[in-house]
């Protein structure tokens, strides 16, 4: 068995089975849209790209620097994001509720955390740009 020591000094290609899941992982994620569900588990997910809790957990540390709640909730902040743009009718907050967040102190740290906007700025920079007919990207906001 390897030591948590051995596995720190290994190079990435000696986890051959990261690029795999990691793939998984993203198309799951961007077609499926799992996070939209407020009470996901790494567990369940884990099971879905055909590996266990533990291994999924030091994956995603080790190639996307995120762990399980954190990349759950780029994509959240994403689809927020997203659903915004298209529809500003509806409030951010409300959106955040339907897009998996239980909070709405955590969707807010979430947000500052993947765009460096707090909602409220973000939204207003938004309808800033529609009135002036600009375009929006939400790439631009995401590192």
């Amino acid at each position: 068995g390897s030591n948590v020591a051995e596995e720190v000094v290994k190079p990435l290609d000696q986890f051959p089975d990261d690029a795999r899941i990691v793939a998984e992982l993203i198309s799951l994620f961007e077609n499926n849209r799992p996070f939209l569900d407020s009470s996901i588990r790494i567990g369940d997910i884990s099971k879905l790209v055909h590996t266990n809790r533990t291994i999924l957990s030091k994956i995603l540390n080790r190639r996307l620097s995120k762990n399980f709640n954190q990349f759950v909730n780029y994509y959240r902040t994403r689809e927020i994001c997203r659903r915004y743009v298209n529809d500003r009718t509806i409030s951010i907050y409300d959106i955040s509720l339907q897009c998996g967040f239980k909070t709405i102190t955590s969707f807010c740290s979430a947000f500052r955390t993947n765009t460096g906007y707090s909602p409220v700025l973000w939204c207003k920079e938004i309808n800033n740009k529609k009135a002036n007919n600009l375009t929006v990207n939400i790439d631009d906001y995401f590192s």
